[in-house]
This record gives C-alpha cells, structure tokens and sequence, in this order.
C-alpha cells in the first residue's frame, strides 16, 4: 500500500515536471497543471489576471493552454516591437476558428501567411476606393447620423438602453461600402443580422476552454441536446454565411467585368476573373471562399467594435456632465449648430478628438486582441520564443498601465491635450486597434466613423442618467468585447431647447 502510494506520487510529480518543462531560455510564469495548464488561474477577466500577474513575473511572462506555450506582453513598447516583426504574425491553429472558415485559414482575421498578405493588401487597396479614409465616407455616414437622429428623437425624455442602438448605423456604413445596398434602421433582416453577429463576440471568450481542447470542442457540438448554446452558435454562423454567400452569388449574377464596379464585391470578382495562379486565394472557387469569409470578417469586426465604443462613449459622458458640456461647447464653437460636422473640421476639434481617444483608452474594449502566434523559432528580448508559441498581447494593461497614465481608473479627456488645451497629444500607449502588421484593417474608417457620430450626436443631443433608474457604473460583461452591462440613458434634444 504505501509502495503503491509512493508510486502514485512519483507520477503525479512526474507529470507536474512534465508539463511545467519550459523551453529553453524561455520567459519565466506560473507553474500550470497537469493536461490544462494555465488555464484554471485566468478567471473571468483574464486581462485583469495578466496584470497581477505582471507584479510577479515581469512585462513578458509564459503560460501553458493545455498543450501550447503561451507568452503574454503587457509593456506597449514589448507589443510594439514584437507586432512590428513578420515571425509573430501568425494566428493560433484552432479548430473552432478553421471550421468557422471552411476548414482552413481564409479572409483577414484567422488567416496567415501569403494568403493573408494577398487577401489583406488587397482589401486595404479596395476599400480605399469606397470610402476607407476618404472623404467621400461622410456622404455614407451622413445616411446613417441623419437615420439615428431622427430615431433618438422619438426617445427624447425617455429611458432607454443605448447597447446595440449604434449597430444598424455603423453596419450600414459598412454594408454600403461592400456591397452597394443601404437597408433602414429597423429592417428585420438588418437586425437578425446584427444580432447574430452581436452574439457571435460578446458571447465569445478569448481563451475558451474548447479553442485548446479539439475533443472537447467536437464533443460539444455532437451534444447540442445537452448544449443548447453551442446549436444556437451553429445555426447562427450558419445563417451568416448563407446570407453572405447569397450576396455574391447576387452579385455574380449581375457582374459585368468592363462595366464600372459598383463595390468591393465586384472589384473582387474582378480579381479573380483575371487570376491565373492556381495557387493564389483568389484562384476560382477558392477565391470565392475567401470573399466570403473577408465578409463575415469585415461585418463582425467593424460592426461590433465601433458601436460598441459609442456606447461606451454615451455612459461615461452621462457619468462626467462637465466632460460632456466641454464637447458639446467645442463642437457649437466650431461647427456651429446649424450644419452636420464635417472631417474638415477635425483639425479644429482636439477636444472631441480627445473625448474618443479616452474612450477608447478607458473602455480597452477588445482587452486582449487577437491572439498572435510565432511562425518560426525567433529571439525576442533576449528569450528564445519556439515556433508554434501563441503572443498575447494585453492592450488593457499598456491602456491602463499606472507607469504610463498616472490615473488609469479616471476618465479624464485632457490627459490627450497639450498645456493650453489647443492641441491634441499623442501617446504611444494608447494601442485600441492593436500595432504592427496585423493591426486593424478598418482603423482609418472606424476613426472617421467615431468622430462623425460624436460630433453630430453630441451636437444634437445631451445625454444623462435614468433620474429615476439604477446608479450608473462602469461594469462591464467581459468577452472578447467588454461590453457595458444594460443601464438606461435619457437623451434631451439641445436644439429644441
């Protein structure tokens, strides 16, 4: 018995040096267990673990996710330089992201290598020409600012939810700008659309259990009986791609290869009308895969990621009323009251430029990116990083790093302005989209989009908290979006005064 007892022991110790056995010159991190790792210590808002953990171990540190090796950046100059180099820009080889795609890398947020570069180069070049840092992207806006306008006004004095209230907006933008159709705010398949692609992030975790554990993931979809959630996921990502793929072949049904393209769409099948290469991603129907996830991408990342941060953006507002009076002033005294903003205006603007860059910085709202992963064996500030190694960068530590903003936890807009307050400052901590080569494709419009919607809602309207609702917080629901948890806002119309 007491052999056997030994024996039993000498295993698990076994295992536990097994699986804490880190590569050689490897960034130091906490001892993990057996088979999971790492995994158990993250919690439920993993980037607030990373930065405790960041006492103890450093600005990089390792971890173990079941089977992969796992470092995390908390120092913006750390996620800067290692983004800035092509051996960290791979993405992880999960199973539940290559299903979601068609069993392989496609489009531009899970892709890699030359298929990315391909895929990527020329989506930036496209977009270009309809509307991404442009100045004809205001004409598309202005639909949308126009729109939502008129459907606030109907809340005036009214309690009302602002989560998910920027989505049709925003998608709309985006939607016009790829595919040429404008739908109204409240069209039902505007809104199934949005909801599902909603759904698709705030209930997604950026470490979940099944990405590391591939049985676990295909046992979880086998059991949708048991795992109601994991049906609905299905069928919600089904539905998306039907309705994507129905778009191009709506498209390809009237493309005309020397007519003048019409949107992003034909500018692509375009490409691959005139592509030859068997081995290219746009190469026939491999091209038209690509499309279609490129898509989905463009959707659910532009879409969620900007609304988001305008609700985001109306909470802390309603929390800080001399905040919002110091924007709204700013805007009278520039635009007036009598013409919708403009992106000529901006230059003149640094107060309202300052109010979306501490949004952005205070909300951190994709705390943990995507995750990176290295494509070759690379030294890295002195460590050895093996190839297959996932890079997580925590932009919710380099955004509210005490070393760098003094006062992370407040919100405070001047932090962004020189002295006088006549300038707007840039600090090279603030990283929302993320750096280096894999940063955000649709950077350039989400930041004319914010600065847009700002500057014409804040015009307009004047938000407070529900006098007779909850207290306000900053609580969030935290996924791979933090999400402010529903409170109700009451808009007044300032022009109507």
């Amino acid at each position: 018995m007491i052999l056997e007892f030994i024996l039993a022991c000498l295993a698990i110790g076994l295992m536990f040096l097994f699986w804490n056995n880190k590569p050689p010159n490897f960034p130091a991190g906490p001892a993990g267990l057996p088979i999971i790792g790492n995994l158990h210590q993250l919690g439920s808002e993993p980037h607030k673990t990373f930065m405790k953990m960041r006492e103890q171990y450093g600005d990089i540190f390792s971890l173990k996710f079941a089977s992969y090796n796992v470092i995390v950046l908390n120092n913006y100059k750390d996620i800067k330089d290692a983004f800035a180099e092509n051996a960290f820009s791979g993405r992880a080889d999960f199973k539940p992201l290559k299903d979601r795609s068609g069993g392989m890398p496609r489009g531009l947020i899970f892709n890699v290598e030359r298929s990315w570069t391909e895929q990527r180069r020329f989506a930036l070049k496209s977009l270009r020409d309809f509307g991404f840092g442009k100045k004809s992207v205001e004409t598309i806006v202005y639909d949308e600012i126009t729109e939502l306008i008129d459907n606030f006004r109907k809340t005036i004095g009214k309690p009302m939810q602002t989560q998910n209230k920027f989505n049709a907006a925003v998608l709309n933008a985006l939607w016009t700008m790829v595919t040429g159709n404008r739908y109204s705010h409240d069209d039902p398949m505007l809104q199934d659309l949005i909801k599902r692609l909603t759904s698709s992030v705030t209930q997604s975790r950026a470490a979940s259990v099944v990405l590391f554990f591939p049985w676990l993931y295909q046992l979880r979809n086998k059991l949708t009986m048991v795992f109601a959630y994991a049906k609905e996921r299905q069928e919600s990502i089904a539905k998306n791609m039907n309705f994507v793929k129905g778009t191009v072949e709506d498209h390809q049904s009237t493309f005309q290869k020397d007519a003048a393209p019409r949107d992003f769409i034909d500018v692509y099948l375009a490409e691959m009308e005139k592509t030859s290469d068997t081995t290219s991603s746009f190469y026939k129907e491999e091209g038209l895969k690509n499309l279609t996830v490129t898509l989905l991408d463009l959707f659910v990342a532009g879409a969620e990621t900007t609304s988001t941060t305008l609700s985001w953006e109306f909470l802390l507002l309603a929390l800080h009323a001399d905040k919002q009076e110091k924007l709204h002033e700013e805007i009278k005294r520039v635009v007036g009251l009598s013409r919708l903003p403009s992106l000529n205006d901006r230059p003149s603007m640094p107060y309202t430029e300052a109010v979306i860059n501490e949004v952005m910085r205070f909300s951190a709202m994709v705390p943990l990116a995507v995750f990176h992963s290295a494509l070759e064996d690379v030294t890295f500030k002195g460590y050895q990083i093996p190839k297959g190694t996932l890079v997580i960068p925590n932009l919710f530590c380099t955004m509210h790093d005490p070393k760098v903003w003094t006062d992370p936890e407040t919100f405070r807009p001047e932090r962004f302005l020189s002295e006088d307050e006549k300038t707007l400052v840039k600090n090279e901590a603030l990283i929302p989209f993320s750096t280096g080569k894999r940063i955000c494709l649709g950077m350039t419009l989400a930041q004319d989009e914010l600065f847009l919607f700002t500057s014409s809602l804040f015009q307009r309207f004047k938000v407070g908290p529900d006098p007779n609702g909850e207290k306000l917080t900053v609580d969030y629901h935290a996924a791979s979006v933090l999400v402010p948890k529903p409170h109700n806002l009451v808009l007044y119309d300032r022009i109507e005064e």
